[in-house]
């Protein structure tokens, strides 16, 4: 990558940083920017935490979600980290009793490309991306452009597993015209398609239904 396009996202990033606000009130907070100890056996080695909530729930019980963005092995060592190949997951933890376990799990959800992530990316700077409630996590990607926009996945807990409950997306293009065109697309469960785990939750495959719920927007 060129120096002008790495000082560009910098740039980007720092600004993003700088005007980012806290969630709603029912959203967890996040508090000092670390992890706890609970989370860490379930974090990939040498991942990189980059959002974190956490809730209470019923009894002695909470339920933990974290984004980890790992880079894949067998890359050359002199790799320039701006052109490396990284996977990002959206892990559920439950913790009940002292007992933590992974409640659900998804490596698609999270746009390793995009979300303005450089190399460097420090613990816990997308908090404010991952919304978790009890029985319900949503993570919102941010694409490199405006014209890409972004988009959201939301995932429900029914019964003790996690699946696909919506999806969104928006982004802009050019009309006919020559004028910019701002268009949404939205879909959920079960109004939209049938039931999708969370471990077998894939962009692509939901791509058709989102087209057809695409609408223009002001």
């Amino acid at each position: 990558m060129t120096a002008a396009r790495k000082a560009i996202i910098a740039l980007a990033l720092m600004a993003v940083y700088a005007t980012q606000v806290s969630v709603g009130a029912e959203t967890a907070t996040p508090g000092r920017r670390m992890v706890p100890d609970e989370a860490g056996p379930f974090i990939p080695r040498g991942g990189v935490v980059i959002a974190y909530a956490e809730v209470e729930a019923k009894g002695d019980a909470k339920t933990m979600a974290m984004a980890v963005r790992t880079l894949r092995p067998n890359q050359p060592a002199d790799i320039d980290p701006w052109d490396a190949d990284y996977t990002c997951d959206l892990i559920i933890l439950r913790n009940e009793g002292g007992t933590v376990r992974v409640a659900g799990r998804s490596s698609r959800a999270i746009a390793c490309r995009g979300n303005l992530l450089s190399p460097d990316v420090g613990t816990r700077v997308l908090d404010d991306s991952l919304d978790l409630r009890e029985d319900e996590v949503t993570f919102r990607n941010s694409r490199d452009t405006a014209f890409k926009g972004m988009s959201s996945y939301s995932f429900r807990c029914a019964a003790g597993a996690w699946h696909l409950s919506a999806a969104t997306s928006v982004f802009s293009s050019y009309g006919p015209r020559g004028g910019v065109i701002h268009k949404r697309q939205a879909i959920s469960y079960p109004k939209d398609f049938g039931l999708i785990r969370m471990e077998d939750f894939d962009p692509d495959a939901i791509e058709q239904v989102m087209s057809k719920s695409e609408r223009v927007i002001d």
